[in-house]
């Protein structure tokens, strides 16, 4: 488990996405990271959120190239990100039941997306997991998971527009935007007209999201009353 925690990009994970990336169930994941927290190699910030310092993740990093077979450790960065996907697709399905999805392929064996079912209880769960989130996409974009860069910058972007981190929204879109080499391979094209889901539309042309003036503006609506917010910034550091 140690090992693997250096592959995850994001400041902090959950028992559940540590399951994933481990392939173990929550329940031992949750063990591990206790006893990794005894042993001073984890810390917990905030309840059933750990996290490791910068020196200890590098060492992490370098023990799972080390030991761990290429294969083996890109099958714990898929399974991580299945989880954050379809956890997020979830989520945003509940958020805004109209919006027009896609179609996602089954996680992968040994990843345990958490079950979401209600709108308040997803809004709790994007709000803690924003940072991770985003590292996500990034980590996605630049490792060889393209479709998973896409998947999650097209879920996480409704999200984000609703909740007024139109920069964030900007940022991961361009990152998931240029690991995608060429419309034909963007699988979230409308299965019947062949449009290409908002935010991304122009984007072929202009490299950017099609992110409105409008929404740059003091607020914005959302379809469910206590979505919208201002304008914001990615949450700060604790």
């Amino acid at each position: 488990m140690f090992r693997l925690l250096g592959i995850h990009p994001g400041p902090d994970i959950t028992a559940a996405a540590a399951a994933s990336l481990a392939g173990i169930p929550p329940a031992a994941a949750r063990r591990t990271l206790q006893e990794l927290t005894s042993a001073s190699l984890l810390t917990e910030p905030s309840p059933g959120r750990y996290a490791c310092h910068d020196l200890l993740r590098a060492y992490a990093a370098e023990r799972a190239q080390a030991t761990d077979s290429h294969t083996d450790r890109r099958e714990a960065a898929g399974r991580m990100l299945d989880h954050y996907l379809h956890t997020a697709h979830s989520g945003t399905m509940l958020h805004n039941p109209v919006w027009t999805s896609f179609a996602l392929s089954p996680p992968r064996p040994g990843s345990a997306p958490e079950l979401l079912t209600t709108d308040s209880q997803a809004a709790g769960w994007f709000e803690a997991e924003h940072k991770v989130l985003l590292a996500a996409i990034t980590y996605a974009a630049a490792s060889g998971f393209e479709l998973h860069a896409w998947q999650l910058a097209t879920t996480l972007g409704v999200i984000l527009d609703a909740r007024g981190y139109w920069q964030d929204w900007a940022t991961t879109s361009r990152a998931a935007l240029a690991a995608v080499q060429g419309p034909a391979l963007w699988p979230g094209r409308h299965p019947r007209t062949g449009t290409l889901p908002w935010p991304w539309r122009g984007s072929a042309r202009t490299g950017t999201p099609s992110i409105t003036c409008k929404r740059h503006s003091c607020s914005t609506s959302a379809s469910v009353t206590g979505w919208a917010r201002p304008a914001r910034t990615s949450p700060s550091a604790s």
